[in-house]
């Protein structure tokens, strides 16, 4: 896969280096605007708002991979960014803002039955 590449129908690869030398994101086009999933080129809101992206094996490529997504985010405020581990991101009027609340959960399985998993919501009320 390379950069501009549509993998499915109406789904483009979005080349992000940095974070690993081959890192992919991708784009959707849905009904409601542009849907970015950044995976770890941009891991949480302050990697997208300042640039400073953490856990890197390229930390020049991965600031630009991670510019890269603001900008697009930036080109039109009904983006959504996906980002590897945070809340679904937007930029808006240059500022990088929530789309959903924060949510936290530890899943596991404690039976011989893997499709049986107890879910402890750590969501604050």
């Amino acid at each position: 896969m390379t950069d501009g590449d549509e993998i499915f129908a109406g789904v483009r690869v979005l080349a992000t280096p940095g974070h690993t030398p081959g890192h992919v994101a991708y784009i959707a086009a849905t009904g409601s605007g542009p849907v970015v999933f950044s995976g770890d080129a941009a891991k949480n809101l302050a990697e997208l708002a300042t640039g400073a992206v953490g856990m890197t094996l390229d930390a020049t490529a991965s600031a630009r991979s991670a510019a890269r997504l603001r900008s697009l985010a930036a080109d039109d405020d009904a983006t959504r960014v996906v980002c590897g581990h945070d809340r679904v991101l937007s930029v808006v009027d240059n500022a990088v803002v929530p789309r959903t609340s924060p949510r936290a959960a530890v899943v596991a399985t404690f039976t011989a039955d893997p499709t049986t998993e107890t879910v402890f919501d750590l969501t604050p009320p």
